[in-house]
């Protein structure tokens, strides 16, 4: 670099605020506002394990949503749950563990901004549901509370800074930088925090694997194909459903085991239907199983995943069997048909039926799981 383009350099650095230097400049020790900071931000938030809540609020810019995501400690397990998904375990430790500790302790490595009007451009907007929906420039607030809703800790985190030190493959996730402020105060700084610890996506927080196994523990698939046809009829309290049990459309049932000596599939059974009788079929000389779209079929079992919960309606046992409370109560009844779920006869039961049919995973432990 010659010594006038040098000199240009140096007086544009100078002219600029420490904002630049941490947005711009390719190393965030250059040109900045050095402030000896040697406290935490928190100096009251020491121990994990006081933590009762934690509140993550952020604002989709693009969608104009706000968004709030609450986790909260069961104070006699001492188990961490998501409130709004009904209470379902957030069971991701290894999150939870990080969402706890990264405000303790956390000391900013440099102030970077003292004005309001800064704030924007480093991305540490307080978000807020009565925002405008064209505000640009909010962050995600997290609030740490203990069990007597006392606030441990309660910070924006803004866009991210420079790393500090730069690396072909990017920077480690101990090694990024982002821009936080108090919302109580208008000075921002600059501190290491691990990125998308403060998700307030609910998969995020819980082990998302539907069924736990491994594709290699499946070693049989049965397939009830039928359908249920129902009615909707509207009423002063709403919509009412009415399933026709005794018009279900019954396609197949098919039950296919895994050989592992040979390492293929077996039909076991194959029933087809004709005007609602059931009929034992083979498959003809000219037709063979499909072995990888059976493959296919046992792999994304082993890689169902929630994306959401709903809780099982009261006075329905665990399994799937319904109490005499339950059948006595309308609103458990239409609650559960609304999801697409009918209550039948069954011997001395009641049992259900299922919309669309009915798949059986069964593993070499032993365990059925039905879809």
């Amino acid at each position: 670099m010659s010594q006038t383009v040098k000199t240009i350099v140096f007086i544009v650095v100078a002219g600029v605020s420490a904002i630049t230097a941490y947005v711009t400049r390719p190393r965030p020790q250059a040109a900045r506002l050095t402030v000896d900071i040697n406290r935490p931000l928190f100096e009251k938030y020491e121990d994990p394990e006081e933590a009762a809540r934690i509140r993550i609020v952020r604002i989709d810019e693009q969608l104009g949503q706000f968004i709030e995501f609450v986790l909260e400690r069961d104070p006699e397990t001492k188990l961490w749950r998501v409130p709004s998904e009904y209470n379902y375990p957030a069971d991701q430790e290894d999150r939870i563990r990080d969402a706890l500790t990264a405000l303790v302790g956390l000391t900013p490595i440099d102030k970077v901004a003292e004005k309001t009007s800064d704030h924007e451009l480093l991305g540490v907007v307080e978000p807020k549901s009565d925002l405008e929906v064209s505000q640009q420039g909010t962050g995600t607030l997290v609030i740490v509370e203990d069990r007597s809703d006392n606030v441990l800790a309660k910070l924006i985190i803004g866009k991210e800074g420079r790393s500090k030190k730069d690396s072909a493959t990017g920077p480690q996730d101990e090694e990024r930088l982002f821009f936080v402020r108090k919302p109580a105060e208008d000075v921002v700084y600059i501190a290491k925090l691990k990125p998308d610890v403060f998700s307030t996506d609910f998969k995020d927080w819980i082990h998302k694997n539907l069924l736990k196994i491994d594709s290699f523990d499946v070693e049989g698939l049965t397939f009830l194909n039928y359908s249920v046809p129902y009615d909707e009829e509207r009423t002063a309290q709403g919509t009412r459903i009415r399933p026709r049990l005794e018009s279900i459309n019954h396609k197949m049932d098919v039950d296919l085991r895994w050989d592992n000596r040979q390492a293929r599939w077996e039909l076991k059974r194959f029933v087809t239907y004709a005007d609602g009788r059931p009929i034992d079929t083979k498959l003809a000389e000219t037709e063979e199983l499909n072995s990888l779209k059976l493959d296919d079929i046992k792999r994304a079992v082993a890689q169902l995943e929630l994306v959401g919960v709903r809780p099982l309606p009261e006075g329905l046992d665990a399994d799937l069997r319904e109490g005499r409370e339950f059948q006595n109560n309308r609103e458990y009844l239409q609650s559960l048909m609304r999801r697409g779920f009918f209550p039948r006869a069954d011997g001395n039961q009641i049992g259900l039926v299922s919309e669309n049919g009915e798949m059986v995973v069964s593993t070499r432990d032993g365990v059925q799981y039905v879809l």
